[in-house]
């Protein structure tokens, strides 16, 4: 695996890179700071010590605004090509729901991916928290029909595969991973 041209410092943190054949730079680590424009972010628990290992969780509003000058909030397909470098076939990449069978494991090996928890709000239900060790999630720029529910990527602990899904965009409070598209 390449690792990207040198690693990025915002905010006081350093986050590891990867670019991939086409150019895109991705961030190997989950977004940690606080500094966006609009929306809401926390860490896991309302711990700081979440925020400083696992990365803030950040609602889409924060995602969309959280990514350093020139990065950006990843869009469903380079999330696609992501999958696909790390070894997904093109059938799978475009299928939603489970998919990807190893692929999950190879990435949170081999890009950084820990279960770093998130939390979902159904319908005015009480949040439902994935803790630490069970799963994470991730916002990208792509929406559904009408951009209510934006894709998002999960992990599971216990699964290989990734998720390819969509999340509420008011409720939901997830991980952010940035990308930085060639010139």
């Amino acid at each position: 695996f390449r690792s990207g041209p040198e690693p990025l410092i915002h905010d006081g943190y350093t986050y590891t890179t990867l670019e991939l054949p086409s150019g895109i730079i991705w961030m190997k680590d989950n977004m940690r700071s606080a500094n966006h424009s609009s929306g809401t972010s926390c860490c896991m628990n309302n711990n700081s010590a979440n925020c400083a290992t696992y990365g803030r969780l950040y609602t889409r509003g924060g995602a969309t605004t959280v990514c350093p000058s020139g990065w950006s909030l990843p869009t469903d397909d380079e999330w696609k090509e992501l999958e696909g470098y790390f070894g997904m076939n093109a059938s799978d990449q475009g299928s939603t729901g489970w998919r990807g069978t190893g692929i999950g494991t190879t990435m949170k090996n081999d890009f950084n991916i820990s279960m770093s928890g998130y939390m979902l709000q159904f319908c005015g239900s009480a949040p439902t928290n994935y803790a630490i060790g069970e799963g994470t999630a991730f916002w990208t720029t792509t929406c559904s029909a009408n951009c209510y529910y934006p894709y998002a990527r999960r992990f599971r602990s216990s699964y290989t595969t990734i998720e390819r899904t969509t999340q509420p965009y008011y409720v939901d409070l997830l991980h952010v991973r940035c990308v930085k598209r060639p010139n």
